[in-house]
């Protein structure tokens, strides 16, 4: 389902409010690396495991560019779950809000 269909068949706020909520998850993942309550040093050594370190010096990343990366990355695998949430709660959301305006 396509960009243009979904915003068709549920409106600009739709839109809206899953940019919303895509923002903020990646907001709290990226602060939950940067204050280290997720293990910066796990992922070092997971990219080390995949052998990324032989194409690029891991040294050289700046650990805050580097949690940027990781947190966009963690928060793009979330959206498997993320967007059935978004959608299924946007429904009740305006049913409760919206009300009938047939």
């Amino acid at each position: 389902m396509g960009w243009k269909k979904i915003i068709k068949e549920y409106g600009i706020f739709f839109f809206i409010y899953w940019t919303a909520i895509w923002a903020c998850s990646g907001a709290i993942i990226f602060l939950l690396l940067e204050y280290g309550l997720i293990g910066g040093a796990d992922v070092i050594s997971f990219l080390k495991w995949i052998r990324l370190d032989s194409i690029i010096s891991l040294d050289s990343i700046d650990p805050t560019v580097g949690n940027i990366a990781v947190a966009i990355a963690i928060n793009e695998c979330l959206e498997i779950v993320r967007f059935p949430l978004v959608v299924s709660s946007f429904v009740i959301l305006k049913q409760v809000f919206g009300g009938n305006r047939n």
